[in-house]
């Protein structure tokens, strides 16, 4: 894993991702251990979310829409998921 390099709750995020990727494979028996399990998790900050700005979403958004259209719908996904209620 990339300790040290990524924010706290990002390593704790691939790592359960990765760790559930090993338990499908387990159950499946394509592998026979997790070494994802090994790595401790790490303590999550207290810092807050930074929200991008009505400007700085239109200038990423027409950024993604000349340069990957393709990819627009995973903005959208992500400020619905921003935009939902708590």
């Amino acid at each position: 894993m990339y300790k040290g390099h990524w924010a706290p709750e990002t390593y704790n995020r691939c790592k359960t991702v990765l760790s559930g990727v090993y338990l499908l494979g387990i159950e499946n028996k394509k592998v026979t251990v997790n070494p994802a399990r090994l790595p401790e998790r790490q303590t999550p900050t207290d810092e807050r979310a930074r929200y991008l700005s009505p400007a700085e979403e239109q200038a990423l958004r027409i950024t993604i829409r000349t340069d990957w259209p393709e990819h627009e719908f995973e903005l959208d996904i992500a400020l619905q998921y921003r935009n939902a209620p708590q």
